[in-house]
């Protein structure tokens, strides 16, 4: 289901929103923020992975400290195996 929209490359027009942003007082500017670099990348990640998490896998986040130790768990073993490797 998600196929289709993971393995396709989108990109949208936005010379609607740039014109309206340009035409919006400086009041306006503050209440609606348009500039992109302003977004905390970090804290997007994680409420979009939470949001996936939750709405089109609909896994409850319940499980999310669990996955958290299962994910340490994998990234420390791969992290050993390849140092092992390294070591051969």
């Amino acid at each position: 289901v998600l196929a289709y929209f993971t393995s396709n490359q989108w990109t949208f027009a936005s010379e609607n929103i740039t014109t309206f942003a340009k035409s919006l007082c400086s009041e306006d500017k503050m209440c609606f923020n348009f500039d992109i670099t302003s977004v905390n990348w970090e804290e997007y990640i994680v409420h979009y992975c939470q949001g996936i998490k939750t709405y089109p896998l609909k896994d409850p986040m319940v499980n999310v400290k669990q996955a958290r130790k299962n994910q340490q768990r994998s990234v420390r073993d791969v992290i050993l195996l390849r140092y092992h490797i390294s070591l051969s």
